[in-house]
């Protein structure tokens, strides 16, 4: 098993400085009232009012016992899109 260290030197640049976002992930635009956001990935991310962003992320992390994340593995997800909500 290697250790944390040969593990992380292992990562490339782009996983390291931004972890394991796939910028070919399906987005979503999604509304709520006043609020709009992007779903990606089982994430809520860039949650605004207008042009005012209040949260960048909503998100769970879930850890191995070495403390890594694990990618989640999504099935059977739907997605219900409406002009003034959503349902995932």
């Amino acid at each position: 098993m290697k250790s944390l260290l040969e593990f992380a030197e292992s990562l490339s640049p782009e996983i390291k400085w931004h972890g394991n976002h796939n910028e070919n992930a399906r987005n979503s635009i999604l509304n709520a009232g006043h609020l709009s956001m992007v779903y990606e990935n089982g994430n809520l991310r860039y949650i605004s009012i207008g042009n005012c962003e209040v949260i960048r992320m909503i998100y769970s992390a879930v850890r191995d016992k070495e403390w890594l994340t694990i990618n989640p593995a999504i099935t059977g997800e739907k997605i219900e899109i409406h002009p003034d909500s959503f349902r995932i």
